[in-house]
């Protein structure tokens, strides 16, 4: 009877040890504020001369020094969705969240439509719709290994307007360039939610953008 009752309490103190490192395993993401980016940018349209960007660190914090003997999994195909609230953090403005853009993602861009080409054409012959012309967005996610870090792109403000406007991969196809108006807020103070979804697991933080004063003033907390 005690080699049985040994047995069972063995089996589930190492089923217990094997949740227990797979647990402390698990990406553990954290967002962070970076400090304003005011460039210098090139190729501003006019008559824009400074442009502000806002922007949020996401980093895969390495083990404690403790548990060095194991590794941290990677945090896989992370997105982020980005809500923009009112002042209380309570009405959301534009009813949808925004689709985050990653510093380092390819920029979107446009294939220009090819020549015609002549007749006779079957079926399987005729170009692809990604050829005529339409916008080639790249992938929304990217991965963050132990101990690295990914820039999310977040909102920018000009010189030229007091109100700021949302940034992702949408904005490279705005007109006016680089100010998309469906992600556009007027001056004043906005609670920010940014969810990022990764390996099974959610990460929710909130950060209050402050745009009632000037450029220079522009800022998140």
């Amino acid at each position: 009877m005690s080699a049985f009752i040994s047995t069972v309490v063995g089996g589930l103190v190492s089923i217990g040890v094997v949740i227990l490192v797979e647990y402390l395993r698990r990406p553990r993401l954290k967002l962070t504020i970076l400090p304003p980016d005011d460039g210098p940018w090139p190729n501003l349209p006019p008559p824009v001369q400074q442009m502000r960007s806002l922007r949020l660190k996401l980093s895969n914090e390495p083990l404690s020094w403790w548990a060095n003997w194991m590794v941290r999994a990677p945090a896989l195909q992370c997105r982020a969705a980005i809500t923009f609230y009112d002042q209380q953090g309570q009405h959301d403005i534009f009813g949808r969240t925004m689709e985050g853009r990653w510093a380092r993602s390819p920029e979107p861009f446009v294939l220009p439509p090819l020549p015609p080409l002549p007749p006779p054409l079957e079926m399987d012959d005729l170009p692809s719709a990604d050829s005529q012309g339409l916008p080639i967005i790249p992938e929304w996610s990217c991965n963050v290994y132990p101990g690295e870090s990914e820039t999310l792109d977040l909102i920018v403000r000009t010189d030229v307007s007091p109100n700021s406007y949302g940034w992702n991969n949408e904005t490279y196809f705005s007109n006016p360039v680089g100010r998309n108006l469906q992600w556009q807020l007027p001056p004043g103070i906005n609670r920010i939610e940014v969810v990022i979804t990764s390996s099974g697991q959610k990460r929710t933080s909130w950060f209050t953008l402050m745009n009632a004063a000037g450029l220079q003033a522009f800022h998140l907390e």
